[in-house]
């Protein structure tokens, strides 16, 4: 019984590790890439106003997003 609940502790211990490695390791979102995929279903040229202000409002969320948490 000792050494089963020695080995869950491991166990635990190991799996513990790993979700924190996970946690520690940054995620990379292309902001930009999504932006551009979202303004090319606009079907509008790229001088159209709908156009500019869909870009711009989406570089000021894209912007917000990048803050750090306060």
């Amino acid at each position: 019984m000792q050494r089963e609940n020695e080995e869950l502790r491991h166990q635990l211990n190991t799996l513990s590790n790993q979700g924190t490695q996970l946690e520690k390791e940054p995620v990379h979102i292309d902001y930009q890439k999504i932006r551009d995929r979202i303004l090319a279903n606009l079907k509008v040229g790229k001088q159209a106003p709908k156009y500019k202000t869909s870009k711009a409002l989406l570089d000021e969320f894209i912007e917000e997003l990048k803050k750090p948490n306060d």
